[in-house]
This record gives structure tokens, sequence and C-alpha cells, in this order.
């Protein structure tokens, strides 16, 4: 898969694995993941795959191919979708199957075999962004990986963006099942989704089945900034929500309005709450590219400066509140409508 801003390669030839590549990981028994270790196991793809159409679209275009896998009910129940964008940088891989109901331990994994010469690999989680096996408090997991909105894999020239939003768990550098090390850093630039497993001896069932479908898309940009992958990775996952309005109303001939405007490039806004009495909001903003940055926002219609306070998480003031932001500081506001 060739990045045509970069003039490179994203995929690893030399992988033992294929983008997008299906794996389905069977155990002979689930006690050597209670011991903590792996060591009787099989991987296998799909025992058969074939070319099953090709569709052009507004949006997309699709690539659409069949298989058979032990993994489901019937033959033909797994599809996968290769969907190219045609306005925007934009590849989704779609996957569907009908899986059968399996209580021996088994899971399945997805390849990404991303490749970059001293790329650094990183993902999304709650309240901010870590390097894989760097920045995860000591002695947590550093394989089960829950990415929030977005996986990435960069250097200085740019980046290779990767999220789900059904299918979030992931693994970096290699299937790291069994392997329980400490501080363990990823040994390659490789990224492997796992939709599913069942290797839980507890609280849950003991299977999963039946029809499930999910999407990874990827994306990538020169720039290799935080602020980039994080609206990639929001936006995909939040789309912008859109409303039809009838005509015929005041300012029903303008074509667009922003009620706030000014909004640094490096604040994110993680959530906004209006307030009961309908003069205000509480607005939840989070800096993403490791600078200091100012809040000062207008009103996009009159270009009037809004009255802005710092707020707890309750929306009680905060005494000698700032609107300074430091280094991917998280801060929450109360952004007044009307004075």
């Amino acid at each position: 898969m060739i990045d045509k801003d970069l003039n490179t390669e994203l995929v690893d030839n030399k992988s033992s694995y294929k983008l997008g590549e299906f794996i389905y990981e069977r155990l002979s028994n689930r006690s050597q993941m209670e011991s903590r270790v792996l060591n009787n196991f099989t991987r296998t793809g799909l025992d058969s795959v074939w070319f099953d159409g090709f569709e052009t679209g507004a949006i997309w275009n699709t690539i659409r191919c069949k298989g058979n896998t032990v993994a489901a009910n019937e033959n033909e129940t797994y599809v996968f979708e290769i969907r190219v964008f045609n306005d925007v940088k934009r590849i989704d891989l779609f996957y569907a199957i009908d899986k059968k109901l399996e209580t021996a331990p088994e899971g399945i994994y997805i390849a990404f075999p991303f490749a970059m010469d001293g790329g650094q690999l990183a993902f999304d989680v709650q309240g901010g962004e870590v390097r894989a096996g760097i920045d995860q408090i000591p002695g947590s997991s550093n394989d089960w990986n829950t990415v929030q909105n977005y996986a990435r894999l960069y250097d200085k020239n740019g980046q290779v963006l990767l999220s789900s939003s059904e299918m979030p768990l992931m693994q970096f550098g290699a299937i790291n099942t069994g392997r329980y090390k400490a501080g363990a850093k990823p040994e390659s630039t490789h990224i492997f989704g796992w939709p599913m497993n069942n290797y839980w001896v507890t609280n849950f069932n003991a299977y999963q089945f039946g029809g499930h479908e999910w999407i990874y898309t990827i994306s990538g940009s020169k720039n290799p900034s935080a602020t980039d992958a994080v609206r990639f990775g929001w936006g995909k996952r939040t789309p912008f929500l859109s409303r039809v309005l009838p005509g015929g109303g005041i300012g029903g001939s303008d074509g667009s309005k922003s009620f706030i405007s000014g909004w640094n490039e490096n604040l994110l806004l993680v959530s906004a709450i209006p307030s009961i009495d309908g003069k205000s909001t509480i607005l939840h903003l989070r800096e993403t590219e490791g600078k200091n940055a100012t809040l000062s926002l207008k009103n996009g219609v009159t270009g009037t400066a809004l009255e802005i306070i710092q707020t707890d998480v309750t929306g009680m003031p905060v005494k000698n509140g700032s609107k300074e932001f430091k280094s991917f500081e998280s801060k929450f506001f109360r952004v007044m409508v009307h004075k």
C-alpha cells in the first residue's frame, strides 16, 4: 500500500502476515493462560478465499471478497471488503462473520504489518496519548491495549493512522498473547487488531457467536502531529451530526454560520453540556500537541468576545481560574452565551 503523499510503501513486505489478514488462533487448553505461558496453540488463516465483486459508489468504491473459515458457522459467511474513498484519504477494511459458538479457547486477530524505519507506535487512551510500551503505568498490561479513538505509527516525515469504532482492542509489535513480560516494548512497527477472544475464566460467557461486523479505517498524513491524529480518530468515531431545517425562517438564506469561533488548533473539545437556563454551556477541553495555549473564543455571528470562566468538573467556578493551558492539560470552562 503506497502512501502517495509520502511516496512510501506502508506495508512490511517481509512480514509473514499480509495487510488485513484474518488470523484464527486456538489454544489446546485454557490453563496455560492461567499459568502465564503460551506453548500449545495454532494460528491459521482462511481455508479459502475468492473475489466476489466490485462496485462503484458516490462516496467509495468497494472490492468484495468472501471466504471460508472454521471459525464461522457455515461456508461463505465470512465477508471482507476494501472500501476506497473517492474524495478523502481513507481506506476502510470491512469484516463480517457468522461466528460459530465455541467454548474452547480461541481468538481472532487482524494483521496490520505497517513499516516505517525508526517509527514510533502510539495510541489514544482516556484523556491522552501514550507511546506503546513507553508511557504506560509500570506494571500495567502492555498486551491488552484498549484503543480509544486511534492508533498511529509516525516519524518526523509523516504518519499512518488506524481506527476502529467497533473493535478497539489491539496489540502492538506482534501477537503478544501469552508474553506476560513487564516493561516489554513493541518488537516491530506492526499492529494487530484483536476483534474477539474468549480467554477469560470468570464473569462472562465462555463463547462469542452469531453475526459480527466491524471496520478498520486507515489514513495518513505528511504532518506527524498528534493533533492531526486526534482529529482523525475523534472525527471518525464521532462524526459530525447534521439536521435538516425547513426554509423560510430567519437566517434561512445563510449557507453556514458558527456560533463559537476562535478555537485553538491544539485544543480538543471533549464534551459540551448546555446549562438548564440556556444561558451557558460547560466545555471540557484538552491540549493535544504538548504546547501551551490560551483560550479566547468569540461569538461567530456578532464577533464579540465570549465570557469564559474556568470551572471544576461539576461546573462550579475555580478560584483564581485561568484560560491558560499547559502541555497536555485538561480543563473545564463555563462559556456564557448571553450576558
